[in-house]
């Protein structure tokens, strides 16, 4: 994997209080590394961090009734 910072990755948070209801809170991810160009066009994203592959069927779901 390729790496944005040759110096070791700290990954910065910011904990946000008192966050009202139905306010977007999006904490700081850990981009760290790359995925080398062919790898990320496969994967459909360059950060190995933000990769998370459908596995499957939602037992849970239930269409709608009509």
């Amino acid at each position: 994997m390729y790496s944005m910072h040759p110096a070791p990755c700290i990954p910065q948070e910011t904990v946000l209080r008192n966050v009202r209801l139905a306010r977007a809170y999006v904490p700081f991810q850990k981009l760290c590394s790359l995925y080398p160009p062919i790898e990320a066009l496969k994967r459909g994203t360059a950060f190995p961090e933000l990769y998370s592959p459908y596995r499957g069927v939602d037992k849970n779901y239930r269409p709608p009734r009509d």
